[in-house]
């Protein structure tokens, strides 16, 4: 497989009583089939707001991203 310079990034939003706690991204450029992980601590009751995106670091663009998704922490 040829590298691509594709990587995987999560951006997250973090709301807490309805007004942004912290945000920020996970990004994983270890390459195709290495998984990478982002250990992050929430809020319980907390909202999340997240969109999973391809990035190509090398261009400093995005390729494409996911809808929005959130979930109660």
């Amino acid at each position: 497989m040829v590298a691509d310079g594709a990587s995987a990034v999560v951006y997250w939003d973090n709301y807490r009583d309805g007004e942004l706690y912290r945000y920020g991204r996970c990004e994983n450029r270890l390459g195709s089939g290495n998984w990478g992980v982002c250990n992050k601590n929430y809020y319980e009751g907390s909202t999340l707001e997240y969109q999973v995106c391809v990035q190509d670091f090398s261009e400093n663009r995005i390729i494409r991203c996911s809808a929005v998704h959130q979930l109660i922490a």
